[in-house]
């Protein structure tokens, strides 16, 4: 079993783009992109499932009369 993060998650979701030092990360060269391939996931490997809350505990799917609340 992994150890919890100790990553202070809601700090860092406040931050803006221009608060995240990034001057230790080397910018990606020409050349980075000229050797990048696009690799596709081959048929009936893992995929991943976005679902609402709802849906997980059960709640009936919303329809043209019944809206789920925000």
């Amino acid at each position: 079993m992994s150890k919890a993060s100790k990553t202070d998650r809601e700090r860092l979701a406040k931050l803006n783009d221009q608060d995240i030092d990034t001057s230790d990360i080397p910018e990606l060269g020409e050349d980075f992109f000229l050797l990048a391939e696009l690799r596709v996931p081959a048929m009936g490997s893992r995929k991943a499932c976005i679902a609402h809350n709802d849906a997980i505990a059960g709640k009936p799917a919303p329809t043209k009369d019944r809206v789920r609340p925000s």
